[in-house]
């Protein structure tokens, strides 16, 4: 667990985490997929050409779950 203080600057509040190593991250996801009935989350499909909106989407921060590219036509 790490020595780091509580900071709080300004009414925020900011607090370290701990979220293991590669391995287990791995070894969790593989899990997960494994079990019935679950599905990632996807928040938006953008075209080819929309990349540039996509990123412009990710760098403001209010997607939850996967925002993806489509590569192929249906």
């Amino acid at each position: 667990m790490s020595n780091l203080p509580n900071i709080s600057l300004e009414g925020a509040l900011l607090r370290d985490i701990l979220v293991g190593s590669r391995t287990q991250y791995v070894r969790g996801a593989r899990m997960a997929l494994q079990h019935e009935g679950f599905k990632p989350v996807v928040d938006k499909v953008y075209p080819f050409e929309g990349t540039r909106a996509e990123y412009e989407y990710l760098e403001n921060q209010q997607h939850v779950g996967k925002v993806c590219v489509q590569v192929a036509r249906d």
